[in-house]
């Protein structure tokens, strides 16, 4: 039998460029890719290959923020960025992960610029809206941004202060990235649920998220530590993977606005 059970959206992030630090916003249209603007830029090497913070820990101390029609960067010691939200040009291959895509290259001077503050030769690209990357065909149809997988990633208060009780100590939250932060279910119930809705907008939860050493970097320096994926590995492990937050993707397109309440089924 489903059960309905009421949340409440707290907080909200997009992330414009991947592994860059995020926008904490109040709204947001949710699109088919997931949320408006949400990585649609990336770096990428010589070879066109994705460039994260994984190997690039500096991008956490990369500032966006979005005027009407450009994106603003910034970061210490370097000149303000500005690019155009959306681009036309030269095009390339780059590639997420297994997924090779058509990126349009920004321009030599953001690129001068990347590999600059980050002391290694890249390029920022921009996904047009004529890529068809599209998500593991065996939880949706949808189309994908830069994102690794999945449109839209989900963090649950309750599971992140149960979290928090075994480290010890506050996670910030933006340590794992998630678009949507909600309040009111269950540590971990986030790992039955069926189906989320909030007001006309449907989404469905599908996998949850298989974290890496990113989630030990500090989220406004970029140093590392041993937490909380040390903690998360005692107790969130299943076969190889570490898991914690959820992954989404919508049914159809709308907006979202902080203090929205919704219903979720499990």
């Amino acid at each position: 039998m489903n059960h309905l059970n009421e949340l409440e959206l707290t907080r909200l992030f997009v992330y414009p460029i991947k592994s860059a630090r995020g926008i904490e916003v109040s709204q947001a249209q949710v699109l088919e890719r997931g949320l408006e603007h949400d990585r649609r830029f990336m770096l990428v090497d010589q070879g066109g290959n994705l460039a994260t913070a994984r190997r690039h820990p500096g991008l956490l101390r990369v500032n966006t923020a979005l005027s009407d029609d450009s994106l603003i960067i910034n970061a210490p010691g370097m000149t303000e960025l500005r690019v155009p939200l959306r681009l036309e040009g030269l095009e390339r291959q780059v590639r997420v992960w297994f997924d090779w895509m058509p990126g349009v290259v920004v321009g030599e001077d953001s690129s001068a610029w990347f590999s600059e503050f980050l002391g290694a030769p890249l390029s920022l690209v921009w996904m047009p809206d004529h890529s068809d990357r599209r998500m593991n065909p065996a939880f949706g149809p949808s189309h994908l941004s830069f994102a690794d997988g999945n449109p839209i990633h989900l963090v649950s208060e309750s599971s992140l202060s149960d979290l928090e009780s075994r480290v010890g100590a506050a996670v910030a939250v933006e340590r794992f990235r998630p678009n949507l932060v909600v309040r009111g279910s269950q540590p971990y119930a986030e790992d039955r649920w069926i189906s989320l809705r909030f007001g006309e907008l449907e989404f469905r939860p599908h996998e949850a998220c298989a974290r890496c050493m990113v989630v030990n970097l500090e989220p406004l320096s970029g140093d590392i530590g041993v937490e909380p994926l040390r903690t998360l590995s005692k107790y969130r492990r299943f076969g190889k993977a570490v898991l914690f937050g959820h992954h989404l993707h919508t049914l159809n397109v709308g907006s979202l606005q902080i203090g929205q309440r919704g219903t979720v089924t499990q």
